[in-house]
């Protein structure tokens, strides 16, 4: 078990299929309000990633994908080098 390891839902993009949640075996992740949100994100095993093999819209990101994130616009980084 992890904390600081786990996924990042991007809701925007989040249409709400559930795959995630349904495949999630360790309980990470939970339907609220018809969407997928990470409500145990000490229980998610470290280096998995199997939750996001199942999200059709790449709706799910993990820590080691600092920089995707930041190239697709989802966080900013303030280090001045990603611009």
């Amino acid at each position: 078990m992890s904390t600081k390891w786990y996924p990042f839902i991007v809701e925007s993009k989040c249409t709400g299929c559930i795959a995630c949640v349904e495949f999630c075996e360790y309980g990470v992740l939970e339907e609220i309000d018809s969407k997928a949100h990470v409500m145990s994100k000490d229980n998610c095993i470290e280096g998995c990633k199997d939750c996001q093999k199942y999200c059709i819209t790449k709706a799910i990101y993990f820590p080691d994908e600092l920089e995707e994130m930041i190239k697709d616009g989802i966080i900013k980084c303030s280090c001045g080098e990603h611009e």
